[in-house]
C-alpha cells in the first residue's frame, strides 16, 4: 500500500491550482495511507507556551498534502473518496486569537495543548478545564480537488471543497468531490480531534494523523457541491447524508444546502414538494464552519433511509 509523507515538505502545496505537480499517482478504487501534519504543519509542539506561538511561519498554516492524481479521472466525473481509517496523533492543541474567531474582538491570545490518550482528550494547561475529559471524534478538515481554473488560497472553502472543517468527514465517511481537471488533484489537511459545528474560536482539537483512503471514479457524473455519506458512530449505526452549501453569505449558503438535498432525495425517487418537506421535518441545518471568512459551509443533515418504496 502506498504511503504518502506529509512530513516531507516537499509533499505539501499552499494553494488550490490545476498547476501543481502530482506527488503521488494512484489508480481508480486504489487504497493508499497518509501521514498529515496539523493545521501548523508540524511547527507547534506539545511543550508550547502563549509566546512561542509567535514565532512559527504563518505562511505554512493549513498546507495540504498533495496533490494527488487520479488515474482515470477526467472533468465532468466525480470522485467518491472512503474516508477508511484516522488514527490520531498523542497531542493536540486550540488557539484563542485576538484576530481571528466569531467572538475575537473579546479575547486575547491563549494556546491549550491537549494531551491524548486512549481516545481522551485532556487540557495540560493548568487551571483550564481541569477534570474534565472529552472522547476523540477525529475527522480531516480539509479534503479538496483542483479547481478547473485560477488559483486559490487555502482558506476559505470552495465549490471543490478544501477548507470545509465538517465534522461528518470521518471514519467511515464517504466524500463526493467534483472532478474539475485530469486527474482530480486531490489533497488533504487539518486532522482534528474534535470540534464542535462552526469552529467558532477558528481552531478545533488540532492534531496530527495517518489517515487511511480509498478513493474511485465515478465516470460521467458530475457533482457540483461536496457531499458526504457519514455514520453516527464507528459500527456504521444510524448512516445520514450530508449536503453542503458554501457560500459567502450564510442565507445563500443554507439555501444551496437545502437545494442539494432536494436534488439528492429527487435521485432517490421523490417529487420536488415532498423532498422539500422531507427538508424541513426531518433535516437539520447546521452551521459546519463560520470562521474561513468569505465563506462559510452549512449543512443540511438528514437520515439516509428514506428512499421511494
Amino acid at each position: 500500500m502506498k504511503i504518502i509523507d506529509g512530513f516531507n515538505r516537499s509533499n505539501i502545496q499552499m494553494e488550490w491550482s490545476k498547476n501543481l505537480k502530482p506527488v503521488e499517482y494512484i489508480d481508480d478504487n486504489e487504497t493508499f495511507k497518509i501521514k498529515i501534519p496539523d493545521s501548523s504543519t508540524n511547527q507547534i509542539k506539545e511543550n508550547f507556551s502563549d509566546g512561542d506561538v509567535k514565532n512559527i511561519d504563518v505562511s505554512l498554516l493549513d498546507a495540504a498534502i498533495g496533490p494527488v492524481y487520479v488515474n482515470n479521472a477526467d472533468p465532468g466525473d466525480t470522485l467518491k473518496i472512503t474516508v477508511k481509517d484516522i488514527n490520531i496523533g498523542n497531542f493536540g492543541w486550540s488557539q484563542i486569537l485576538h484576530n481571528f474567531g466569531l467572538l475575537a474582538e473579546e479575547f486575547q491570545d491563549e494556546l491549550i495543548i491537549w494531551e491524548i490518550n486512549n481516545n481522551k482528550i485532556k487540557s495540560r494547561r493548568k487551571g483550564f478545564l481541569e477534570n474534565f475529559s472529552f472522547d476523540a471524534e477525529p475527522f480531516l478538515g480539509i479534503i479538496g480537488t483542483a479547481p478547473g481554473s485560477g488559483n486559490f488560497p487555502m482558506i476559505p472553502p470552495q465549490k471543490f471543497g478544501g477548507n470545509m472543517d465538517n465534522k461528518y468527514l470521518k471514519k467511515n465517511s464517504i466524500l463526493y468531490l467534483p472532478v474539475n481537471v485530469p486527474g482530480a488533484l486531490i489533497s488533504f489537511a487539518d486532522p482534528h480531534a474534535l470540534q464542535g459545528d462552526g469552529e467558532v474560536t477558528g481552531t478545533a482539537v488540532e492534531t496530527s494523523c495517518e489517515a487511511e483512503i480509498k478513493i474511485e471514479v465515478i465516470k460521467n457524473v458530475k457533482t457540483e457541491y461536496p457531499k458526504i455519506i457519514s455514520y453516527e458512530n464507528e459500527n456504521r449505526a444510524g448512516k445520514f447524508v450530508n449536503t453542503m452549501g458554501i457560500n459567502n453569505n450564510i442565507y445563500d449558503a443554507a439555501k444551496i444546502a437545502v437545494k442539494e438535498m432536494i436534488k439528492t432525495l429527487e435521485n432517490r425517487g421523490f417529487k420536488k414538494d415532498e423532498a422539500y418537506v422531507l427538508c424541513s421535518i426531518t433535516g437539520n441545518l447546521k452551521i459546519s464552519e463560520i470562521v474561513d471568512v468569505p465563506n462559510f459551509v452549512v449543512t443540511m443533515s438528514m437520515p439516509e433511509y428514506f428512499k421511494r418504496l
